[in-house]
C-alpha cells in the first residue's frame, strides 16, 4: 500500500491521511466487519498512537 511506503520514507503526515481514507473506502466498499477493513483500521490506530501529527 502506498500509505505504507510512505510512512517508511519519513512522511508521516501524508501517509496517515491516506490510511485514514483507505480505512473510510475499505469500509464502505468492503463493510466494516471484513478482515481487510478491520486489518487497515487497526493499522491506523497504530500509527495514530505512535504520532504526534494525529
Amino acid at each position: 500500500m502506498l500509505a505504507i511506503t510512505w510512512k517508511h520514507q519519513g512522511r508521516s503526515r501524508d501517509s496517515l491521511a491516506l490510511m485514514r481514507n483507505c480505512v473510510i473506502l475499505r469500509e464502505r466498499v468492503l463493510g466494516i466487519n471484513h478482515p481487510d477493513a478491520a486489518s487497515s483500521a487497526a493499522t491506523l490506530a497504530k500509527w495514530e498512537e505512535v504520532s504526534d501529527l494525529s
